[in-house]
């Protein structure tokens, strides 16, 4: 095993089924993509920007929070800051 910089290792490991070193790889993804608190960044970001905007790959949410934003107008900003005064 050499590793990706191309290098001995003093010590072996042993080899991880490709699968469950790919299942590892999408923990860290998943836990940046999730947030609990879409609702609020969407909101923050909106005022602060006075525009929508949309990263190429958004988080887990984004969208959803962005539609309702988009449907419902000021109730979602009044519920969204009756949520965040609860906290």
């Amino acid at each position: 095993m050499s590793g990706t910089v191309n290098s001995q290792l003093f010590w072996k490991l042993p080899q991880l089924p490709n699968l469950l070193s790919e299942w590892a790889a999408i923990i860290p993804l998943v836990c940046h993509l999730a947030s609990f608190q879409t609702d609020y960044q969407t909101t923050g970001r909106v005022s602060l920007l006075g525009r929508l905007t949309v990263s190429m790959f958004p988080r887990l949410g984004d969208l959803a929070s962005l539609s309702r934003l988009c449907k419902d107008g000021p109730e979602y900003l009044d519920e969204v800051s009756l949520h965040m005064n609860e906290s």
